[in-house]
Order: structure tokens, then sequence, then C-alpha cells
């Protein structure tokens, strides 16, 4: 048996695609407390977003640096919780400065977008849940059928986002008209356990992420509190039915009225 499923680039995720994932993900990376997540659908990692300046005032990471979640820090998720990797990355906004030219619309964000990411160098994204060695979550070869561009959408960035002056370029507080694009990979299903996981790459110019997560995945048991009963006739039998019992101003309001009620206003009579 797997140890998870890939959400295929096509498929969809409780409703939403790809893209629209990637949006969430953007605008929580921003928000006031971007690691702080009450994952019920999707928990979303992230990179290390560490940019300091260099002495030649460039911003960069350290080489060997990483963001570092595993053993009492890593996370414990549900079995029916999908996960969200980030494995290389770019944004941009109107009005950002890429190279020497500002970004002025639409066809400027996805051209910056596309630049940044086809000049990278290499990624990785594996993992490991025994003491065997790393495996390839994707096939080789066939990650890069895991990009995926958002359509332009609204970036809130708070002013009390702690990981604003991190990014490669430091943002702005406010809203951002922006275009997110990279590689991207959910995982849905993952196995009762102990996970690793190991992703990033090295980009354009002084571009580097890389980050690894111990997840901690517990079973699920769905508690659902609705009752279909639909095969059973609800005012027939002895005594009252659960729903006549109710007085006569709450049923008024119940999206399931008791059959006699029903059958009395039905155009089928």
């Amino acid at each position: 048996m797997s140890t998870f499923k890939i959400l295929q680039p096509n498929e969809r995720y409780r409703g939403r695609s790809y893209s629209e994932w990637i949006e969430e993900w953007s605008n929580l990376l921003v928000s006031i407390s971007p690691d702080d997540q009450n994952a019920s659908e999707m928990f979303f990692l992230r990179g290390n977003l560490d940019y300091e300046p260099d002495e030649t005032g460039y911003r960069i990471i350290k080489p060997g640096k990483f963001y570092n979640r595993t053993g009492s820090l890593g996370q414990t998720i549900y079995k029916n919780t999908a996960l969200f990797i980030p494995v290389m990355t770019a944004m941009y906004s109107v009005n950002d400065q890429y190279l020497t030219r500002q970004l002025l619309d639409e066809e400027d964000l996805r051209n910056a977008v596309r630049r940044d990411l086809s000049d990278g160098r290499e990624m990785w994204l594996r993992f490991k849940d025994s003491k065997d060695g790393y495996k390839p979550v994707i096939p080789k070869n066939e990650i890069t059928k895991y990009y995926f561009e958002t359509a332009v959408f609204t970036v809130s960035v708070s002013s009390q986002s702690p990981l604003v002056d991190k990014f490669e370029a430091a943002l702005a507080a406010g809203e951002h008209e922006t275009v997110q694009g990279g590689y991207f990979v959910i995982l849905t299903d993952l196995e009762k356990g102990k996970h690793r996981f190991h992703f990033g790459g090295n980009g354009r110019g002084y571009y580097y992420t890389d980050a690894v997560y111990d997840i901690t995945v517990l079973p699920y048991e769905s508690r659902n509190l609705a009752n279909d009963v639909s095969d059973k006739n609800l005012t027939e039998g002895k005594g009252e039915s659960i729903i006549e019992t109710q007085d006569k101003e709450r049923k008024n309001y119940l999206h399931l009225k008791t059959e006699d009620t029903v059958e009395n206003i039905s155009p089928f009579a």
C-alpha cells in the first residue's frame, strides 16, 4: 500500500484546484501567524525564509541554513488532512522591480515569475517513513509536471507579519495584485505513522530554499452527526414521532418536515 496519494495536476481537492490552494498559501505566508495553523483540510508547509544582506548588500540565505521542523518542532495531523508542499516558488506583484524593470501589468508579472523559475538550477522533494533512506516523492524527471501559476489575485500583507522582511525582496504591508508560480505538490491519504519530508531548490541568482519537516499522522474516525432517516415513516406507529413532539413554532423552521405536513402541501397529492 502506498504511503500517500499524489494529487494530480488536473485534479481538485475539496473542490479547489492547485492554483486556488496556492493563493490561500500565499496569503497565509504573509499573515500575522504563518506558522500557526488549525489544519483540518490542508496543512501548508513552507521553505526557509531567512534572507539577510551580506557584506555587499545582496540579500541571501547563508549556505547550510534550512527550515528545521523536525523532532519536537514537527507537526501532527490527522489522516484526512492533506499536505501542501511548495518545492520552489516565485511571487511578483504590480510595481515590484524585476532586474531593472518595474512590473506594471499581468504580462510583466508572468514573465518575471517564469524567468525566475526557468533560470533555476536544481530542486528536490523526497521523503522517508522508516529507517531506510530517502525516496523521491515524484518519479524522476516528472516534477516539472507540477508547475502552476495562479490567476492575478490579491495578497494581503499584514503589517505584523513576522516574515515580510525575510523574503528575497522585503514586502510592504497592504494589498498587492500578485501572480504566484512554482512547483507545488499536494499529498493526500497519508498513512498513519511518522514521515519526514525534505524539499527545496537552488534558483536564479541567490535564491535558495531548503526545509525538513517531520509529520506524524494520526488515525481519524469520522464523527458525522447527520442521521439519514429517508427510509423511515416518521408519522407511522404508536405515539408521536421525534419531530412531532417539537413545538409548532419550531417545526415551521425545520428543513425536514414530518411526512404528513409534506403530504398536505405536496403538488403530487
